[in-house]
């Protein structure tokens, strides 16, 4: 989860707040095109999930769920197939480029799953106003918030280069 999104990246320097970077015109250019995504932050997911269509110029690719054939349960008890895979790079609101594998499935809003992030190396915390994710090796901190019950991850999406663009 928490992995630069270059590779020669691999400062913890913040980048700018998330609130400075959603204004209509963003401060540097480095910015244009970046998109501000709220992802749910979850400790019962079985899987980390966005909408298949949510960013419609990320492409949708074959992963080994969606070979498989995987199915996930929904709250009411029905199943939702795996459609794939969508690679995402982010920027958090402490300024952490990362990338992050998302399963494409017909869900409602991305879901961010602990058990996802706990796997690939990180604590996560929650607490009344919200929480953190901390990666164990480096130390690197990225905060949630706690909205209506339903604790909040924002971040930057960067867009896609033209040359990746394509569908499954």
């Amino acid at each position: 989860f928490l992995t630069p999104l270059y590779p020669e990246d691999d400062t913890n320097q913040p980048v700018y707040q998330l609130k400075e970077l959603a204004a209509s015109k963003p401060i540097k250019n480095e910015f244009q095109g970046y998109r501000k995504m709220e992802v749910m932050v979850d400790s019962g997911a079985a899987a980390t999930v966005i909408p298949e269509r949510l960013l419609p110029d990320h492409p949708v690719r074959s992963g080994e769920a969606s070979r498989r054939g995987v199915h996930y349960l929904a709250a009411d008890g029905g199943r939702i197939p795996n459609l794939g895979e969508i690679d995402i790079k982010f920027v958090t609101r402490e300024g952490h480029r990362s990338n992050l594998t998302f399963q494409a499935a017909d869900v409602s809003k991305p879901i961010l799953s602990v058990h996802d992030l706990t796997m690939s190396g990180n604590d996560v915390s929650f607490n009344p106003a919200g929480g953190v994710i901390r990666h164990k090796k480096t130390g690197r901190q990225t905060a949630f918030r706690k909205v209506g019950g339903v604790y909040i991850l924002e971040v930057l999406v960067a867009p896609v280069p033209d040359h990746s663009r394509g569908s499954r």
